[in-house]
């Protein structure tokens, strides 16, 4: 892509100007969609959106990163997901706000397949939830119909889906499998975690800090958030619906159709994309790697552990049967003290009876 090309893709956005608005890749955690910002930021700024939706608020970094650009650009923000941080909700659900944020704002403590059924339909969606196919498909389908049924003119959605490459693009994840129906969901661990090396889950393996099931195997039909997408483009070829992937911070795919108002940048992020393919999935490639490295870490932190644990409890074993034979030894000795005393007591009865020894002196006559 011409140099020319991307610096009018960037132009007019915060990462032109320099703003300190303009995070750097490590400014965000690299498993958040903050990090892309750089990229989604200059697209917002041609599409002019009315209203965002971001399904999976988690922890609230690119919540605030929206918010903050809602409201300079006078957009309204909606945020779904059923397990918001306590500190988040504190901050933003304030009380006597009618939707229960400031202007045109709401943070919805819901499931997003319960939601996005009666939700008014947006012009960007940011789905980084529950990463498995039934989820990711549902909500996609979900969001096409919303915008198919929406009144006035048609609406042509953006869609942006995060982690959709490795580790759940081709393998669920379930934050909640009981929500997700017997028939849709794979069989999963609670414990185990994933590796780069190995499409089975290991010991030791990678797992965030929050509590999450992974399915056991990697691939097939319907399994990660990828396929899902992929199934969905499939299923809507007719409607034009078209993708970039950019592979990077777990991977982002850009969904939109020809009649989206920001088209014209996308199709510029598309060829820079393209260029960068390659290095961008050898950072990936790096980055994973080093993850692997790390896996390979906790594996032996944990081996060390299990071996320290079975050390110390044999320790533990050790010290206890000390503390028995000190217990034994003391009650031995005391028996050996009471022996000598009661030894002694004879000693003396028995030296009284064969050694007599006059203890009075005769009495003198009196006259």
């Amino acid at each position: 892509m011409p140099d020319a090309q991307i610096s009018t893709f960037l132009e007019g956005s915060a990462v032109s100007r320099g703003s300190a608005d303009a995070p750097s890749l490590s400014s965000g955690r690299i498993g958040s969609l903050d990090v892309f910002w750089p990229l989604i930021e200059p697209v917002l700024a041609r599409l002019s959106p009315r209203r965002l939706c971001e399904i999976g608020v988690e922890r609230g970094a690119f919540a605030a990163r929206l918010l903050a650009w809602s409201r300079q650009h006078g957009c309204s923000y909606i945020g779904i997901d059923p397990s918001v941080d306590p500190m988040l909700l504190a901050q933003l659900n304030k009380p006597g706000d009618g939707k229960n944020m400031v202007r045109d704002e709401r943070l919805l403590v819901a499931r997003s397949l319960d939601v996005l059924p009666s939700l008014e339909g947006c012009d960007v969606y940011f789905l980084d939830g529950d990463h498995n196919y039934f989820t990711v498909r549902n909500e996609l389908e979900l969001i096409v119909h919303n915008s198919t049924n929406a009144g006035g003119e048609p609406a042509s959605p953006l869609v942006f889906v995060h982690d959709v490459t490795w580790p759940w693009g081709r393998r669920d994840m379930y934050y909640q499998p009981d929500a997700i129906p017997a028939e849709a969901r794979h069989p999963y661990s609670e414990r185990l975690g994933v590796c780069l090396e190995s499409d089975d889950l290991i010991d030791g393996g990678l797992r965030g800090p929050d509590p999450y099931c992974i399915a056991l195997h990697a691939g097939g039909p319907r399994n990660g958030v990828l396929t899902a997408v992929e199934d969905f483009l499939s299923e809507h070829a007719a409607q034009g619906w078209e993708s970039i992937v950019i592979p990077a911070a777990y991977g982002l795919a850009i969904l939109y159709q020809p009649g989206n108002p920001s088209h014209d940048a996308l199709q510029q992020l598309r060829s820079a994309t393209g260029v960068m393919q390659d290095f961008l999935g050898g950072c990936e490639a790096n980055y994973l790697a080093r993850d692997g490295a790390h896996c390979k870490t906790i594996q032996a932190c944990d081996e060390l552990h299990r071996a320290y644990q079975a050390l110390h409890a044999h320790s533990e074993d050790l010290n206890t049967h000390s503390e028995k034979l000190a217990g034994d030894y003391q009650r031995l000795l005391d028996h050996c003290n009471a022996l000598e005393e009661e030894y002694q007591k004879l000693a003396t009865a028995y030296r009284a009876a064969t050694h007599p020894q006059v203890s009075t002196m005769p009495a003198k006559n009196s006259r």
